[in-house]
């Protein structure tokens, strides 16, 4: 398994020391899709506490314990826009969890789904918990 993740420019999204020219770019190069409004992640009463929690998370979990969730039933959600995550990620934990996995791709997401698109992403997600709760 593979992580695609530059460390450095998750450090120039997170730390505001950078000037904010920089961290536009690199938020918009890292975890947004083209032409998607990056303004919610430059708000940094939300963003760093998040930004920290998420890189001590990566950091402290092995990729094996994590990357197939168990015996869980799984959704996928894929940005095709992702360059943190690629699609093949996706399409590879689908591969390898078989029946357990759904994999939902939505072109022109990036990295992060819900922030800048949270309509696009609700939309699968209620609909695999309304197939799940049916059973």
């Amino acid at each position: 398994h593979t992580r695609y993740i530059s460390v450095t420019g998750v450090q120039t999204c997170a730390l505001p020391i950078f000037p904010r020219k920089e961290r536009e770019a690199a938020v918009r190069k890292a975890w947004f899709g083209p032409g998607r409004d990056i303004r919610g992640w430059l708000d940094e009463s939300w963003s760093q506490p998040f930004i920290k929690a998420a890189l001590g998370a990566a950091e402290k979990t092995p990729l094996s314990e994590f990357w197939t969730a168990g015996r869980a039933p799984i959704l996928i959600v894929q940005g095709l826009a992702d360059v943190s995550a690629p699609p093949e990620n996706g399409r590879l934990l689908k591969e390898e969890v078989g029946e357990r996995a759904t994999l939902v791709e939505l072109a022109g997401i990036g990295h992060s789904l819900v922030v800048e698109a949270p309509e696009e992403v609700a939309k699968p997600v209620l609909e695999y918990l309304r197939q799940r709760m049916r059973g």
